[in-house]
């Protein structure tokens, strides 16, 4: 490839990246505006200085939503635990509630957004499921999990979120990142896996001799412990897909 050809795919991936990062905060703010109409009563609440503490009583969910900047925690066990923890001033402005068969993390106000994701103030939630199948981000969260197994996990991302996987393994995983996200599921190993990029998103993975298919638009990263039977991810811009040792 020609340098010419280099520098205009470099300026249309950062320019890219730029609309979809803005498109993924604006989906937060739309979201928070439009479904943050209920909010479930917690079961028990400490007050601490300035830090409210709050324990739900919810379950049947097995996937997760988080909407915003939030700090999150998802441990596999045998019953459902949900507990929030968020400074007295957004009282009333925590959105807490199961939807179906997924929980939702959000606020009921937009808050304050800068465009690179960071908001005033950062949220948290300690989570233990039993089952974990689906989970979606938009804004710029930090998410933990560990523990789950299952045949297939499906992750939805948009924005600048950061995620870490360990002691998990999945026969099927479905990645989708729109954004500039650091994915690094090398604790969870899977057997097939599906990652569709679209912007300078990093992720790891471990695989266990299945399928790495998917696509790749911008300057993303695709690396990946272990070995697969094939690797058909498609790539537009300048990213890659490559085996670590």
């Amino acid at each position: 490839m020609k340098n010419s050809q280099i520098v205009v795919v470099s300026v249309v991936g950062f320019l890219t990246l730029i609309m979809i990062v803005m498109a993924g905060l604006g989906r937060v703010a739309l979201s928070q505006s439009v479904s943050g109409i209920t909010r479930a009563e917690a079961s028990s609440t400490v007050v601490v200085g300035e830090q409210i503490t709050e324990t739900f009583d919810l379950k049947d969910f097995q996937g997760v939503d988080v909407e915003g900047v939030w700090r999150v925690s998802l441990t596999q066990g045998d019953e459902w635990q949900v507990e929030v923890s968020h400074p007295a001033s957004l009282e009333g402005d925590v959105k807490v509630r199961v939807q179906g068969d997924r929980l939702i993390l959000g606020r009921t106000s937009s808050g304050r957004w800068r465009w690179w994701g960071r908001n005033e103030t950062r949220l948290s939630a300690d989570i233990v499921m039993p089952e974990l199948s689906e989970l979606d981000l938009s804004g710029a969260s930090t998410l933990e999990l560990s523990g789950f197994e299952g045949e297939r996990l499906e992750v939805d991302i948009a924005g600048a979120v950061r995620i870490e996987g360990r002691d998990g393994r999945y026969d099927v995983l479905e990645l989708s990142v729109a954004g500039a996200s650091e994915i690094d599921l090398r604790g969870i190993v899977v057997t097939d896996a599906r990652v569709d990029l679209a912007g300078a998103s990093d992720v790891t993975l471990s695989m266990n001799g299945g399928v790495l298919s998917g696509s790749m638009a911008g300057a993303g990263v695709i690396d990946y412990y272990g070995t697969v039977a094939e690797q058909r991810v498609s790539i537009a811009g300048v990213g890659h897909v490559r085996r670590v040792d």
